[in-house]
């Protein structure tokens, strides 16, 4: 009986993990159809294309480090040419502008920087015969 139970928990577990699998590629392939269309958008309108410097860069990377920011949310990073601050946007839509030696001036929750609501870990509820959140079970 417990041996069952397990399995099927078990069972369960790897497919919310393949489900977030699949998300997370959906969403890759969204961001990767994205950016191929701002650069189709670019070239028409006539925009220069440029690779970044090394110390536009090492401004960029500061910036992730200073608000921290995993690599694989960033969005799109540029320098904004006019103050030379570094402009950062996150999966989580949001948008923020950081100056060379500057400080974190708030800081990002998890929904800002991935764009995903935070997964809520769940029990076995005798009372309920369901999975319930922890939060909701003790709080």
């Amino acid at each position: 009986m417990e041996r069952e139970e397990k399995l099927k928990e078990r069972e369960e577990a790897l497919k919310t993990r393949e489900q977030r699998l699949e998300e997370r590629k959906a969403s890759l392939i969204k961001r990767e159809r994205i950016i191929a269309e701002r650069e189709r958008v670019s070239i028409e309108l006539g925009e220069p294309q440029r690779p970044l410097s090394k110390d536009e860069q090492k401004l960029i990377n500061e910036t992730l480090k200073v608000y921290k920011i995993p690599k694989e949310y960033l969005f799109h990073a540029r320098i904004d040419p006019n103050t030379g601050e570094a402009v950062i946007v996150t999966n989580g839509g949001k948008k923020l502008r950081h100056r060379k030696g500057g400080e974190a001036k708030f800081r990002l929750t998890e929904v800002e920087i991935t764009g995903e609501a935070p997964k809520e870990k769940k029990a076995w509820s005798k009372r309920f015969n369901c999975r319930v959140s922890l939060k909701e079970l003790f709080g």
